[in-house]
């Protein structure tokens, strides 16, 4: 039952994800929590945090032990990113298909928007400061 609940909210939440709550200049933040809740659940968060490098050739047992774990990894890196391209806007997921993984596109998307928490503090700094003025003038 437990997973059945897991399988329903993960599913909500890229519902959510593909219906309203896209990626936009202005909701990066938020996006960005989602996303990584959605790839926690979906037991795939180590697509943005631990990139796997595909092992050398070899014949050994650790060798097939390896490259198997790194077909795990590349299976669940196409769906992680196949998730977070379709959870922003056409415009934004064009700039951003380009990028054959992840991380990169995890990487690129954070230097793009993630500022943006300190332009709206820049943008309250300065209507406080446009408040206080105008307090003093009175």
């Amino acid at each position: 039952m437990s997973i059945a609940l897991n399988m329903a909210a993960s599913k909500s939440i890229i519902a959510d994800l593909n219906h309203g709550d896209k990626l936009s200049e202005k909701n990066y933040d938020v996006w960005h929590r989602k996303i990584e809740y959605l790839l926690e659940e979906q037991e795939m968060l180590e697509t943005i945090t631990q990139p796997m490098v595909e092992p050398e050739q070899g014949n050994t047992a650790q060798h097939k032990l390896d490259m198997e774990a790194y077909q795990t990894y590349k299976r669940k890196d196409r769906i992680a990113r196949i998730l977070m391209l379709s959870s922003m806007r056409n415009d934004i997921m064009l700039c951003f298909g380009r990028h054959r993984s992840t991380q990169y596109v995890w990487d690129a998307v954070k230097i793009q928007y993630g500022g943006t928490s300190t332009t709206r503090l820049r943008q309250l700094i300065l209507k406080l400061i446009v408040i206080r003025s105008a307090k003093i003038r009175q």
